[in-house]
């Protein structure tokens, strides 16, 4: 639990370090320690929109082949192109029953 809080400061530190430096804030003033109410909000908003898109992140599932013919092999089963690195996992699961 201590590491989940200490990523989301660092996460909000390095965001609100960003927005400074990206809107021109190069002064003392600026950035997390100058930041007004309604900024600190907008930052903890964006925070958690980053928080969202990161769970996300990790929303994919890997396929190793030994060899380009057995990859070949694979995605001409189902009708893919070989060169492919990427297929939909919602798509792919419509073509595939499961197998018990």
């Amino acid at each position: 639990m201590k590491t989940r809080h200490f990523f989301g400061a660092m996460t909000l530190a390095l965001a609100s370090l960003t927005l400074a430096s990206c809107s021109g804030g190069g002064s003392s003033d600026s950035g997390l320690f100058g930041a007004l109410p309604g900024e600190m909000t907008q930052y903890e908003s964006e925070m958690k929109a980053l928080e969202e898109k990161a769970k996300d992140m990790n929303a994919y599932v890997m396929l190793s082949f030994d060899t380009f013919k057995a990859k070949s092999d694979f995605c001409n089963r189902f009708g893919y192109d070989p060169c492919l690195n990427i297929i939909k996992g919602e798509v792919f699961s419509d073509q595939v029953e499961r197998v018990d």
